[in-house]
Order: structure tokens, then sequence, then C-alpha cells
């Protein structure tokens, strides 16, 4: 499919634990102020960061990633674990994307 040193990223459970733990921390600031919380994920990759951000309360996630096989992976992911509902997975660069358009 595609070629990439991300495999590593991903089964790098420090890292990603530090990941949950930092979302974890922001969202339950933000979600005391009883305000939407909106999560841009730039590059998802495989989506992993989306979905966490998703699992962990955030209202609505725009994940953002412009490679097209690994856009294509991400969409099928975040379907297969249903959270579709909450993330929106957008095929463009973010510095090509319009507030209040995707964001």
């Amino acid at each position: 499919m595609f070629r990439s040193g991300y495999g590593d990223m991903l089964h790098d459970k420090d890292r990603n634990v530090k990941y949950m733990e930092g979302l974890r921390n922001v969202l339950q600031r933000y979600k005391s102020l009883d305000k939407p919380v909106h999560v841009l994920d730039i590059g998802t990759g495989t989506g992993l960061l989306a979905m966490l951000a998703a699992r962990l309360g955030a209202d609505r996630v725009t994940a953002c990633e412009s490679f097209k096989p690994a856009f294509d992976v991400a969409k099928e992911i975040i379907r297969l674990n249903g959270f579709d509902d909450v993330i929106t997975v957008i095929d463009k660069r973010s510095t090509d994307m319009t507030e209040g358009y995707h964001l």
C-alpha cells in the first residue's frame, strides 16, 4: 500500500500513552467550560489520535490526510471502529482547508 516508518509509532506504547494522557487532560479542561470541543488532527495517518480524541470525549474531530492511500485507510479504520459519526476525515493538506467549510 504505502511505505512509511509510521509502524514504529503505532506500536510505541509509551508514546501513545503520553498522547492519550495529554489529550485527556486538555479535553477535560475544555469540557469543564461547558463548550463543544472540536479537535483538529493534522496528518492523521491511520486516525489513531483522532479516535483517541473521540473516545476521550471530543464532540467533533476533523482529521486531515493529504496522502490518498493513508486517507482511505484512516476513513475505513475510523468507520470500522464506530467513530465516523464524530470524526470527519478530509483528503487535504491542513494549509488547504478553509475555516467555516472544512472546520
